[in-house]
């Protein structure tokens, strides 16, 4: 062939977060003492997309390491994490958004998030 397209495998579903279960990570941000809060746009058992504001943007590099972080997800998830910066985008409607993946997560914990994604997806499965 004269091209080949790879294709992404993801290790883990991924849901996109619905209204009614608000989602945020608090972070510390690497370097700083500054604390930002972003939005989680969807999860996963690896991993989240997370979207600031244009004007909060922290400017993460890739492969940064935050090592303070809170997750958030309605009643269901309170946890403190650290997580890995994967990507950065920035959308025509002025965020930016964060591919993130989570680090040293705890057994308990780590089935979780994986519990929540699936009870999210079968929820959604429904409509």
């Amino acid at each position: 062939p004269k091209s080949m397209t790879r294709a992404q495998r993801r290790s883990s579903l991924r849901v996109d977060l619905p209204p009614m279960l608000p989602g945020t990570i608090v972070f510390a941000i690497p370097g700083s003492r500054e604390v930002i809060a972003a939005r989680i746009i969807d999860l996963s058992a690896t991993g989240c997309a997370l979207a600031v504001e244009l004007h909060e943007d922290p400017m993460l590099d890739m492969g940064s390491v935050v090592k303070a972080g809170r997750l958030r997800i309605g009643d269901d998830i309170d946890l403190k994490l650290r997580f890995y910066v994967r990507n950065r985008r920035q959308t025509k409607d002025g965020k930016v958004v964060y591919g993130v993946e989570f680090d040293s997560l705890s057994d308990r914990d780590d089935r979780r998030i994986f519990n929540l994604v699936y009870k999210i997806q079968r929820r959604l499965a429904m409509l």
